[in-house]
């Protein structure tokens, strides 16, 4: 993310749009398939490893088999928590979607066009900031409570833009922004292992993706669709806060509504006799 926006930006500027693609086509083929061939393992036996980490030996004819949490998939489905947790991703992803899939338009509307790569560029590290500090977090502190707390982010960088943010102003919007959209996947999957459990989680994290996807696509629809008829990206960018907001707060009510399997394979003390879910995964 923050390498490539910028040679995607200079390929564009020096041959053309249609060129650049070709190119980043280019890469994909001709250097990240081999590597996923090469060196992307099925099994975690071929790898040398079990699940769970471990040695792998040889001589060990059926590596020790994992202790699930949770129901399967079907039986959490009938859960009325799984299924407001779905649309609250589902929100997310809108409110992420809208404004990062249309983020050089925005930066453009507001005056930073020769600075929107840039942006961008610290965009794509506060992505993957994102990612560690979530994660870390999580790992310490019950996982809704931390998401709720991050959606903070994006709605100061939105609030500060929609303000009229100038110069370097601009690039903290983009890295509050970029911050919790590098964490949105690793929540929502952190979110469904130790609230639902391991059993199911395939399956669950399936249907949650579904929603990612579904919010994404709709995200760019409605943002044009929106900027089509004010002529500014302003509304969109308001209907994002209010996204934010919305889901911060169902993040808090579903923290709350922890269910009980959850605490018996604590979240926050790991028992000496079942591993923690995160791990589990």
């Amino acid at each position: 993310g923050a390498v490539m926006s910028v040679v995607a930006g200079q390929a564009m500027a020096a041959f053309g749009w249609r060129e650049a693609f070709v190119a980043l086509a280019a890469l994909i083929l001709l250097v990240t398939l081999p590597l996923v061939v090469l060196f992307v393992k099925d099994h975690p036996e071929d790898a040398g490893t079990v699940v769970d980490g471990g040695i792998f030996a040889p001589s060990d004819h059926k590596p020790k088999p994992v202790q699930h949490t949770g129901e399967d998939g079907a039986a959490t489905r009938k859960q009325p928590l799984f299924w407001a947790f779905m649309a609250n991703v589902l929100i997310m992803a809108m409110a992420t979607g809208a404004i990062l899939m249309q983020i050089v338009p925005v930066l453009t509307e507001f005056g930073a066009e020769k600075q929107a790569i840039t942006i961008v560029g610290f965009m794509g590290v506060s992505l993957m900031l994102g990612r560690w500090v979530a994660g870390m977090l999580m790992d310490r502190f019950h996982a809704p409570y931390v998401a709720a707390a991050l959606m903070l982010l994006p709605v100061t960088g939105l609030i500060l833009l929609i303000l009229g943010a100038k110069g370097f102003t601009l690039v903290i919007c983009g890295l509050l922004i970029g911050f919790a959209g590098g964490a949105e996947i690793d929540v929502v999957a952190s979110i469904c292992s130790r609230s639902f459990g391991t059993t199911g989680f395939s399956e669950n994290y399936g249907w949650l993706y579904a929603a990612i996807s579904l919010g994404s696509s709709l995200a760019a629809l409605l943002t044009a669709a929106s900027f089509d008829y004010f002529h500014t990206y302003v509304p969109a960018l308001i209907a994002c806060v209010a996204g934010f907001a919305v889901s911060g707060a169902l993040l808090v009510h579903m923290g709350i509504r922890r269910p009980p399997f959850a605490a018996a394979t604590a979240l926050d003390e790991p028992s000496p006799t079942v591993p923690p879910v995160a791990n589990a995964m």
